[in-house]
């Protein structure tokens, strides 16, 4: 079972303000980045986790995922950071199910948003699946310790999925 990070009543006001979801959605991840800095990854997971799930209430919402909304992201993009952090969190913390888990979500919930991609915005979608299967494939060769984790390889799985 996937934990909540956000209770009944803020994801409501969540779904009905998404420009107050957006608004919360950088702050959520400005300050999970600040305790990942300092690798304290149990305190930067709620902030994670709560941009995941704002992530996942604005893209059930959103009729153009790939529109760049305010500060800069598009909806779809909120969604890979979101979901990327959280699953860098669970790993830090030995939790390796629910960081699949989230990478996994991740990217079906990405791929579902296609649905909604029109033809003036496919390559800007094509470039955020691009970002979510590289941070997928990153995530999941760091948690494995295969010879591939190493960093300076991963321009080598980067092309193999171009």
């Amino acid at each position: 079972m996937e934990p909540q990070f956000l209770c009944v009543h803020h994801r409501q006001f969540l779904s009905a303000n998404p420009c107050t979801a957006r608004r919360y959605w950088e702050r959520c991840m400005q300050e999970g980045q600040v305790f990942m800095t300092r690798s304290h990854y149990r305190s930067a997971l709620p902030h994670f986790g709560s941009g995941f799930e704002i992530a996942m209430i604005l893209l059930a919402n959103d009729c153009q995922p790939v529109k760049v909304q305010g500060g800069g992201y598009a909806d779809v993009e909120r969604l890979v950071d979101a979901g990327h952090g959280t699953a860098v969190c669970y790993r830090q913390l030995g939790q390796f199910h629910l960081e699949k888990n989230y990478l996994l979500t991740t990217y079906y919930a990405v791929l579902e948003a296609g649905e909604f991609v029109r033809g003036d915005q496919s390559a800007i979608y094509r470039e955020v699946i691009s970002r979510a299967l590289e941070k997928i494939s990153e995530a999941s060769l760091a948690s494995s310790g295969l010879p591939g984790s190493d960093p300076t390889q991963h321009h080598v799985l980067s092309r193999a999925m171009h």
